[in-house]
């Protein structure tokens, strides 16, 4: 278990030799103990000793981390902060500091794979999975499920994405799905993809313009979801 790794250290522990894992594996522990309805998370979170309880809230509340996390695991996060707060006065100060130090470190190794600038293979394969998470996203609109379309997009977006789309007529919605399905590569830099989308029917409109940024380390999100106004000017909308 990845709170191991944090809860168990020694003393004499070199930073600069430790190599954090993949981001993925924990988020992936993250959202097993957070992602569950009120009352099984309890009941999984409370499982945990109190070491290993501290350790895992302050994992999953660093940046690379809490980005990619679904909105239930961070409300769940939110809901346990003042017992963590209480919690953390009662246990041992140089573990606290270990697992804060150890936590900070982490994060600052993800950031800095994330600066390595990418390959000619892994932005193919970047985009090959951009492309398949912009599809899926413009067929979920298309049906007119809302909801699943807005899961797409950042957390902190998704509220004023969700009445972007609530305001759009079922007609507007259906005809944006099977006009916009693909999106082309414009550009591309360390934390930036640039595309436009591929128009099925093309007319006198400027094809807008389709942003994914890489905010939260390997963690590439929706950042600016391109509309039409009525008079067919583009209208890309950042949050």
């Amino acid at each position: 278990m990845l709170v191991s790794v944090i809860c168990i250290m020694l003393p004499s522990l070199v930073f600069a030799s430790f190599a954090a894992p993949p981001v993925e594996e924990t988020v992936s522990e993250c959202t097993e103990i957070f992602n569950h309805e009120n009352g099984k998370f309890h009941e999984q979170f409370d499982l945990l000793n109190p070491y290993q309880q501290f350790s895992m809230y302050t994992m999953c509340n660093l940046s690379c981390v809490y980005g990619r996390l679904a909105i239930r695991a961070r409300n769940n996060l939110s809901s346990v902060s003042g017992m963590v707060a209480g919690m953390k006065k009662e246990l041992d100060p140089a573990i606290v500091q270990q697992s804060e130090q150890m936590a900070r470190f982490m994060n600052y190794q993800w950031q800095a794979r994330e600066k390595e600038p990418p390959g000619e293979q892994e932005i193919t394969k970047l985009g090959t999975m951009l492309k398949k998470r912009w599809a899926d996203m413009i067929t979920s609109l298309a049906a007119n499920n809302i909801e699943e379309a807005v899961e797409y997009c950042p957390g902190k977006g998704q509220d004023s994405i969700r009445k972007m789309f609530q305001s759009l007529s079922e007609k507007t919605r259906n005809e944006i799905g099977k006009n916009m399905k693909n999106i082309r590569l414009l550009k591309f830099d360390k934390d930036t993809a640039y595309y436009l989308p591929i128009q099925v029917t093309v007319g006198t409109r400027n094809p807008p313009l389709v942003v994914y940024k890489n905010m939260y380390g390997y963690g590439w999100t929706l950042y600016s979801f391109p509309l039409w106004d009525k008079n067919g000017k583009p209208i890309p909308v950042e949050w």
